[in-house]
C-alpha cells in the first residue's frame, strides 16, 4: 500500500517525523504498510444445555491493544546519516509514556496539505503508540547500499484499540433536523437536512394510527391491506399496500379541507412490489381529481410523487388513484403550503414523530407543524478570519427556480455564501464585498461539491474542482454570533437539499489543491454516498439548555446525530447548573441509541396530571389516597415504541409527597399477564416533594420472546409502574406524584452537589469539576455507572434528571447548559 500520497508521520508533544517524504527526508514506506484493524474480544453467551443449535449470542465486545508492524527505507548521503536515521527513528518512539504518548498520523493521501479546523474528512487518523522500537535491516552489517539506502528498517508497535480523528466541538440544532435516510439500501445516512418550517395537513400521513387506514377512505375497486415488511416502508412502522381490480373507485384518500385557495405542494412515496420505475400507468397522485404527477426516485425503488395544486378551501379528496390490475406501496404523504415568504418547494415529510415536529391533535389522527431547524457552531471553532477555505458538498432536492436564497453557510457581518433563485447565482462575501458567478441551473437530486477560498489573494469559488468567479479583494471580518451551517436563522433562507459534508480550513487551498480534493470527493458522493457526517446535538431552543421536565414546553433531553467514525465516539460533556434549587445535588444521563428519533414522552416518562399544584411539572399532580389494605399502581400506561427499553437494566424515578407515612413502592412491569417487579423499598416520604429511585429491573428483550427488534406487536402492550402502599395498619392518606421516568443503561451517575458558579467536564470514565469563570480545576467528581459515548448512525436520545435519591426536589424553573458537546471519532478500520 506504499505510495507518494500517504501520510505517515510520528508526532510528540507537537514535534513530527515524516515517515514518508519522498522529497527530501530520511525515510519511505516499503511495501506492505497497512494500517491494522481493532482487535475485539468477544464475551459470548451460550445459553443452557438445551441449546445445541442456536449457537451463541454476543454478549459484549472489549477493544484490545493491537501489534502493527511494517517497514520503512532509510536513506541518506552517507553511511553516518543512515545511521544516526535509524537511531533517531527509535528514539522518537521510545518518547513515549501513559502521560505523553508518540502517536502515528495516517492519512491516505496529501492532495491537501492540512487537515480541516472544522470537519472529518481529510482529517488524520490518530494512533496511540503504547510502545514502539525500529530495528535495523539485516543488509545493515554489509554496508551502505550503492543507492546509500538500508531497506525495510522494521517498526514494530503496539498501539492503542482504535484509531482516533480530529476532536470536533458539535454544532447546536434546533427545529426539525433529520438525516437522509429514505432510500437508503444500506440504512447509512446520505447527509444532512436543515427544512423548513411546514404544516402538513394530512392526518394520518405515515399510517401509524392503532387502525393503519384511519381517516383513509379505499374505493369500491381498492384491495387495501397493513404493511409491516420494512422494505416497503419510508416511516414509522407501517404503510398501505393497495391493489386495484377494475379502472374505476379506485382512489384511496383521506378528506382534507386546507383551507384556502393558494398554492399547494402535494407529495407522498411509492414503491412497486417489485422494485420497478412507477409511471402514471401504475398510480397517480389524487387531489379532487387525478394530478398529472411527478415521480423521482430517492433510492432502493422508492419514487417521491409530487404535484403543485391550487388549494381547494371545502374538504377535498385527497391522495392517490390506482390504476387497474397494479399493486403498489404507498407512505408518507404530505400536502403543505409554502408561501412568499418560504422556499416554495416540497420539503421533507412532516409527522408528530418526528424531532421538533408536533401533531396538533391526537396523534396520527391530526395534522403536523414542524419548527424551522437552524444549525450553528461556534465560530471561534470553526472560522479563521486570516484565510481559509469552506468546503461544502450538497444535493439539490429541488431546482434553479425554487432555491430562493438557500444559504450554504453564513457568519453575520462576514463570510457568508448562497444560491439565488433570482439570479441563479452563486454569492460569496465576505461581510464588504461579494463575488458572484455568472449562473448556473440544476434539477433535484444534482450534487455540488463547492469550495469557498478567501485570504490575501481574495475571494474565489470553485464548483466542482472549476474556478467559477474570482475577486482580487479579501477584507477580514470578524463577524457576530455563531457560524451558521445550511441556514441564517431567519426564514426562508434555509438550505434545501441533503448536506452531505461541510468542513472549515484555515489556510486557503490552491487551485491544485481543490481540484484534487474534488476528485477525490466526487467518486464517493456521485453513488449518493455521504462524504463525512455533519454532528449535531439538538436541544429545545438550540442553546444547549435542559429543563429538569417534560410537560411539552419544557424538555429533559437532547438528541445527538450525524456522529463520525465507526464505533462509538469519545464523547465530552461539559455540564453548567444554570437555576438549581437550593440543596440540588446529582446529575442522571441515560443514553439510548435509537435507528430513528422515539419521543419520551409516554416511552419513558409519564407526566401525572389531576390536581393543580405550583412547582409541579406541567403544573399539575395526581393525587391518590393509599390506606394500609390496598395498593396502588401508576406509571407508565402502554409503552408507545418498546424498542427504547428492550434488553436494558431499566431504573425508575418518581417525583412524589406524602401527606401520610410508612410508603413502601415497588418498581414493575407486566406483559399479558405475567409480571416482572422489585422488592418493596420503603420511601422517606414527607409533605415536600422529593425524588426517589427504584430499580433496576431488567426488561425483557425482543429474542426472549420470540419477537423480531422493533416487532410492532410489543408496542402499547407494556405497562412500567409503581406500586403504592403503606405498611398494614397504616391510616389512609394522599400521596401526590408528579411524574415517573425510566432510566435505561447505559447512564451515568454524576454525583455531587451542584453549584452554578461552576461546571462538570464528563469524559469517558472521568468528572472533574470546574470554575465556570476561569476554568481552575475544583475537585474529581465520583460517578457511578456508564461510559455516555453517541454512536455513529444512531439517534442518540440523552435524558437528564437533577436530583438525589430521598432528598428534596424541584422541577419548575431548574435546568442546566450543555455548554460543549464535543466528540473524537473512532475508527475501527482505516
Amino acid at each position: 500500500m506504499a505510495g507518494e500520497k500517504i501520510k505517515a508521520v510520528l508526532e510528540y508533544q507537537g514535534r513530527e517525523l515524516d515517515l514518508n517524504d519522498l522529497t527530501a527526508g530520511l525515510y519511505t514506506l516499503a511495501e506492505g504498510f497497512i494500517p491494522p484493524p481493532v482487535s475485539l474480544v468477544p464475551t459470548l453467551s451460550r445459553g443452557t444445555a438445551a441449546n445445541i443449535r442456536g449457537g451463541a449470542e454476543l454478549a459484549s465486545m472489549k477493544a484490545d491493544n493491537r501489534p502493527w508492524d511494517f517497514a520503512v527505507n532509510v536513506r541518506g548521503a552517507s553511511e553516518a546519516e543512515i545511521t544516526g536515521g535509524i537511531r533517531r527513528l527509535n528514539q522518537f518512539l521510545r518518547q513515549a509514556t501513559g502521560e505523553r504518548p508518540v502517536n502515528l498520523l495516517y492519512r491516505s493521501n496529501r492532495d491537501v496539505g492540512f487537515e480541516p479546523l472544522w470537519g472529518s474528512y481529510g482529517a488524520d487518523l490518530q494512533y496511540e503508540i503504547v510502545f514502539g522500537k525500529a530495528m535495523a535491516t539485516l543488509a545493515y552489517p554489509t554496508g551502505v547500499t550503492p543507492n546509500l539506502i538500508i531497506p525495510e528498517c522494521r517498526i514494530s508497535l503496539e498501539v492503542k484499540p482504535y484509531a482516533l480523528s480530529q476532536r470536533q466541538r458539535m454544532a447546536f440544532a434546533q427545529g426539525g433536523i433529520l438525516e437522509d435516510l429514505i432510500g437508503a439500501i444500506d440504512g447509512f445516512s446520505r447527509g444532512t437536512f436543515i427544512p423548513e418550517a411546514t404544516t402538513n395537513k394530512m392526518t394520518n400521513p405515515i399510517f401509524g394510527n392503532a387502525t393503519f387506514d384511519n381517516a383513509w377512505t379505499a374505493g369500491a375497486n381498492i384491495v387495501k391491506a397493513e404493511n409491516t415488511d420494512r422494505k416497503f416502508i419510508t416511516h414509522g412502522k407501517s404503510s398501505a399496500k393497495l391493489s386495484a381490480v377494475a379502472a374505476t373507485t379506485n382512489t384511496f384518500t383521506q378528506s382534507i379541507a386546507v383551507g384556502d385557495t393558494v398554492q399547494y405542494f402535494f407529495s407522498a412515496y411509492v414503491k412497486l412490489p417489485g422494485g420497478g420505475v412507477p409511471t402514471s400507468s401504475d398510480l397517480q397522485l389524487h387531489y379532487g381529481s387525478d394530478q398529472t404527477t411527478t415521480f423521482r426516485s430517492v433510492g432502493d425503488g422508492w419514487y417521491r410523487m409530487t404535484v403543485e395544486v391550487t388549494g381547494v378551501v371545502a374538504a377535498t379528496n385527497t391522495g392517490v388513484v390506482v390504476k387497474s390490475g397494479r399493486t403498489v406501496y404507498v407512505d408518507g404523504f404530505q400536502i403543505e403550503k409554502k408561501v412568499s415568504t418560504e422556499i416554495e418547494q416540497f420539503t421533507s415529510v412532516a409527522h408528530g414523530d418526528l424531532l421538533d415536529c408536533a401533531w396538533t391533535g391526537t396523534s396520527h389522527a391530526s395534522t403536523t407543524t414542524r419548527i424551522r431547524t437552524q444549525l450553528s457552531v461556534n465560530k471561534d471553532d470553526a472560522f479563521d478570519v486570516s484565510e481559509g477555505t469552506v468546503q461544502v458538498v450538497v444535493k439539490w432536492e429541488t431546482d434553479n427556480t425554487r432555491a430562493s436564497s438557500a444559504f450554504f453557510f453564513f457568519l453575520s457581518g462576514s463570510i457568508q455564501a448562497s444560491f439565488s433563485s433570482g439570479s441563479d447565482r452563486i454569492q460569496f462575501s465576505d461581510g464588504t464585498d461579494t463575488v458572484l458567478d455568472d449562473g448556473n441551473t440544476f434539477s433535484p437530486g444534482d450534487i455540488w461539491i463547492l469550495h469557498f477560498v478567501f485570504g490575501p489573494n481574495g475571494k474565489k469559488i470553485y464548483l466542482d474542482g472549476v474556478e467559477l468567479a474570482t475577486t482580487a479583494t479579501y477584507t477580514p471580518n470578524a463577524g457576530t454570533g455563531d457560524l451558521f451551517i445550511g441556514c441564517t436563522g431567519l426564514v426562508g433562507q434555509n438550505f434545501w437539499g441533503s448536506l452531505m459534508d461541510f468542513a472549515t480550513y484555515a489556510q486557503a487551498m490552491s487551485a491544485a489543491e481543490v481540484l484534487a480534493d474534488f476528485n477525490n470527493i466526487d467518486k464517493q458522493v456521485e453513488d449518493d454516498r455521504r462524504l463525512a457526517p455533519i454532528p449535531w446535538f439538538w436541544t429545545r431552543n438550540g442553546d444547549g439548555l435542559i429543563e429538569n421536565c417534560n410537560d411539552g414546553t419544557k424538555l429533559n433531553y437532547a438528541v445527538a446525530g450525524g456522529i463520525p467514525g465507526s464505533a462509538p465516539a469519545l464523547t465530552r460533556l461539559k455540564v453548567k447548573p444554570d437555576t438549581i434549587f437550593t440543596g440540588a445535588s446529582d446529575i442522571w444521563l441515560s443514553l439510548y441509541p435509537q435507528d430513528e428519533f422515539i419521543d419520551p414522552d409516554n416511552n419513558i416518562w409519564d407526566d401525572e396530571q389531576g390536581t393543580v399544584e405550583a412547582g409541579a411539572c406541567g403544573g399539575q399532580v395526581n393525587t391518590i389516597n393509599i390506606s394500609g389494605s390496598a395498593s396502588v399502581t401508576i406509571g407508565i400506561t402502554n409503552i408507545k415504541r418498546y424498542e427504547l427499553v428492550a434488553g436494558k437494566d431499566i431504573y425508575l424515578l418518581i417525583r412524589l409527597r406524602d401527606i401520610g407515612t410508612n410508603l413502601l413502592a415497588r418498581f414493575e412491569y407486566e406483559m399479558s399477564g405475567s409480571q416482572y417487579e422489585t422488592d418493596f423499598k420503603a420511601l422517606a416520604a414527607t409533605t415536600t416533594q422529593k425524588l426517589f429511585v427504584l430499580g433496576p429491573l431488567p426488561f425483557l428483550s425482543y429474542k426472549s420472546i420470540v419477537a423480531e427488534f422493533g416487532d410492532a406487536f410489543m408496542d402499547e402492550v407494556i405497562d412500567a409502574d409503581v406500586t403504592l402502599k403503606r405498611t398494614t395498619g397504616t391510616a389512609a392518606n394522599d400521596c401526590l406524584i408528579d411524574f415517573v421516568m425510566l432510566v435505561a443503561r447505559p447512564f451515568v451517575l454524576i454525583q455531587n452537589d451542584l453549584n452554578v458558579s461552576n461546571y462538570y467536564l464528563l469524559e469517558d470514565v472521568q468528572c472533574v469539576e470546574r470554575v465556570a469563570s476561569g476554568d481552575q480545576f475544583v475537585e474529581f467528581v465520583s460517578t457511578l455507572g456508564d461510559v455516555i459515548e453517541f454512536e455513529p448512525e444512531k439517534t442518540n436520545i440523552l435524558t437528564s434528571m437533577m436530583g438525589r435519591d430521598g432528598e428534596d426536589h424541584e422541577v419548575d424553573d431548574d435546568d442546566f447548559d450543555y455548554l460543549d458537546v464535543v466528540v473524537t471519532p473512532r475508527w475501527e478500520l482505516l
